[in-house]
């Protein structure tokens, strides 16, 4: 509807602005959050039915602007049920910082309308190889079921996206992982809310186009971020950047199941 909600990090702490007349104007930011030593990356946003909006973030443990360092990442769900006049903080889950910096970077939720998904990545140790979890919410965010794994390999995950459709239940998340020896992006459905979900398929299933591209899979990600729609077929619709082991050459892919 007429509600958009922007929200954005600046030297380490969150902001919000809000627009209730489809984007004509915006209100003065909100300053969400107030602390030091930590680095929020704010990723995904959804706004239901009922009007609550939803914002979400992974917290990084920070020394100066910008500076990587290594521990706990919790895993932060904003919420709003007053137009974005004021937000609730809530801790979703905590994980580490692992194998590569990006591992835990991308937390994002989405919506149906009614129910939320979040979709979140990280390590269960520092130093150790990513992992894809979802959890769900029915109640708009008050309370988030346990984390159900999307992963099946321990190859090393990242880069994680999700989306849903206009019609109740529908859901798909994607990620990139190396179970073969190099990267690919995989791909999973529920369409009951995200209680249960289909195996894993192979979203980068191109085996040539591109000299980073073979049978096994491409040289390394082309960026951190990931997209994924639904659309009105309810197909999932994927655009991913994939480049060589340098990061020096890369593309933009799409598929759509």
């Amino acid at each position: 509807g007429n509600d958009v909600y922007i929200a954005y990090a600046s030297h380490g702490n969150v902001y919000a602005a809000t627009s209730h007349n489809g984007g004509a104007s915006f209100s003065a930011p909100v300053q969400v959050t107030n602390e030091s030593g930590i680095y929020y990356y704010a990723n995904g946003a959804a706004v239901l039915n009922n009007g609550t909006a939803v914002f979400t973030a992974s917290e990084y443990p920070e020394k100066g602007n910008n500076s990587k360092v290594t521990g706990a990442v919790p895993i932060v769900a904003f919420r709003s049920s007053n137009g974005g006049a004021s937000w609730t903080r809530t801790v979703v889950d905590t994980l580490y910082t692992g194998a590569t910096f990006a591992t835990s970077s991308v937390t994002t939720v989405t919506s149906d309308g009614t129910n939320l998904l979040l979709a979140y990545s990280g390590s269960l140790a520092v130093g150790a190889n990513g992992k894809v979890f979802v959890r769900r919410s029915t109640d708009s965010g008050a309370t988030w079921s346990a984390r159900i794994e999307m992963t099946t390999s321990a190859g090393g995950a990242d880069a994680t996206s999700v989306a849903a459709a206009g019609r109740p239940g529908l859901f798909a998340v994607t990620w990139m992982d190396k179970r073969t020896g190099a990267w690919n992006v995989w791909e999973r459905e529920s369409s009951d809310g995200g209680v249960t979900w289909s195996a894993d398929s192979k979203a980068s299933d191109a085996t040539s186009g591109a000299a980073y591209k073979t049978a096994a899979g491409f040289g390394f990600p082309y960026g951190d971020y990931d997209m994924l729609a639904i659309n009105y077929l309810g197909e999932a619709v994927a655009a991913m950047g994939e480049g060589d082991s340098a990061q020096i050459n890369g593309d933009i892919w799409v598929n759509r199941k």
